[in-house]
């Protein structure tokens, strides 16, 4: 069965770490909702970039598991500004 599902460009924090994916979530629901499934262990990602804690390009995956009990804080791409 297919479910339709929005794509949302995130960036997440984990230690040493800033990683920017898509995010692929039912259609309704908060990627925040998505986070305090208790079911759910890991974030897929698809399109992703891998920074070290500098903001240092690493590396580019096309698909990352990421484990949620590693995440110190995520946000919509569009919400971040480097504008004080």
């Amino acid at each position: 069965m297919f479910v339709e599902k929005a794509k949302i460009r995130i960036v997440i924090s984990i230690p040493g770490f800033k990683i920017e994916g898509e995010a692929h979530i039912m259609n309704g629901i908060r990627f925040s909702d998505f986070l305090n499934e208790t079911k759910v262990n890991f974030v897929p990602l698809t399109n992703v970039e891998v920074y070290d804690w500098k903001g240092e390009f690493l590396y580019k995956a096309k698909f990352l598991a990421l484990n949620k009990e590693k995440i110190a804080w995520t946000t919509y791409k569009e919400e971040l500004s480097e504008e004080k």
